[in-house]
């Protein structure tokens, strides 16, 4: 079950790309089958006298320093594309001409985005991953800063498939950061600072709350933490043992985008995990592969995307294979099942009864065949 059509690298031929390799070749299998290699060249070498022979000096290092290496899949697609003229426009172009669902970017040697990583990260619209060169923990740890904001759901809806995708630990993390009251006449006129916090606090839960109410964490290992604090130091502490931090960008402007971005990039620039920005657009979008139909295949394939979470998706599957055979017990369970996890009390009931009627008519069967079996042998 692929839920990455197609990913944009943005590679830079001045970075080691040894981790990235080995990060994209884990998850290549799992997200999609397309991955398209660019690299941006100056505006001034386009036409030039030597620009053919420096693209094809490009085209030969990126096939022998990644192509070569990713080792891919027969059925995983690699393309390369060479453009010309500023680095985050270019690649903002290409991710919107290709439609991807998501652009890498490398931190540069000393684990910092550099001038063209940043420019990229502020301008571009697609969910963005920055990739450390740090080697990642074997076991996943996904972790979110939500603030109850439209950018922070999406960046969790996300996260949630993927922890479901890779079996990963998921620690959602709101920061509470307390107010300071330093004026000298609401002091004087009764304002109690620790009161005051005491209530914000009490209110913070109750909207955190609120808002993880409409997510569905079933089938992952999910938990949710409030910290105190300045947020982008706490996210950065509690991201010490994270292999992936998920972040959501509100694309707002102005003072408000200035205040919020320096807090995200501080963030981005000080963990040592892979961190995937989200703004508008989900980062997974289902692709179902379509060939060779039978119930088993149905059957399989709406138990993956009942577990992902797409339980819409999974009874469309499981009618299908119905289709093919009306009596696959497995299939009428398996509707009960995922209309039970919906809410849907009367399909629920409507499932249960007519798996529990092919249960009786099984059972009826076998005491008919035993009593058959054993008339001949008297007789």
């Amino acid at each position: 079950m692929k839920v990455l059509s197609s990913v944009l690298w943005a590679v830079d031929l001045a970075n080691n790309h040894s981790e990235s390799i080995n990060k994209i070749r884990l998850i290549s299998g799992n997200f999609g089958n397309e991955i398209i290699l660019l690299h941006v060249l100056p505006k001034h070498i386009k036409g030039g006298a030597s620009a053919k022979k420096i693209e094809k000096s490009v085209r030969f290092e990126l096939q022998n320093t990644i192509v070569s290496q990713l080792n891919l899949a027969e059925e995983y697609k690699v393309r390369i594309r060479i453009e010309y003229g500023n680095i985050a426009d270019q690649i903002n172009k290409v991710a919107d001409e290709e439609n991807v669902n998501i652009v890498l970017i490398n931190k540069g040697k000393t684990e910092i985005l550099g001038t063209n990583g940043l420019s990229t990260y502020r301008k571009i619209q697609k969910p963005i991953a920055v990739i450390s060169n740090i080697e990642s923990a074997s076991q996943a740890h996904i972790v979110v800063p939500v603030n109850n904001s439209k950018a922070s759901a999406v960046a969790l809806k996300s996260a949630i498939l993927h922890a479901r995708k890779f079996d990963a630990k998921l620690s959602v993390i709101s920061v509470f950061e307390p107010v300071l009251y330093s004026s000298p006449r609401l002091l004087r006129l009764g304002l109690d600072p620790e009161k005051e916090n005491k209530q914000h606090h009490m209110n913070f839960k109750r909207e955190l709350k609120e808002f993880l109410r409409q997510f569905d964490f079933s089938n992952v290992d999910a938990e949710a933490y409030i910290l105190k604090g300045k947020a982008d130091e706490q996210i950065i502490k509690f991201c010490d043992e994270a292999t992936i931090l998920y972040v959501g960008s509100d694309g707002k402007s102005g003072i408000q985008r200035a205040f919020q971005g320096s807090v995200s990039e501080n963030v981005i620039q000080n963990v040592q995990c892979n961190v995937v920005s989200v703004k508008n657009e989900n980062v997974f979008k289902l692709r179902i592969s379509k060939g060779g139909e039978n119930i088993a295949k149905h059957f399989n394939r709406g138990n993956e995307l009942r577990k992902l979470g797409f339980k819409h998706e999974a009874i469309i599957q499981y009618k299908a294979g119905l289709k093919l055979n009306e009596l696959h017990l497995p299939s009428i369970q398996a509707l009960a099942n995922a209309y039970d996890e919906m809410g849907d009390k009367e399909q629920t009931k409507h499932y249960n009864e007519l798996s529990q009627l092919l249960k009786n008519n099984m059972t009826y069967r076998k005491i008919e065949e035993e009593v058959r079996r054993n008339f001949k042998t008297v007789s």
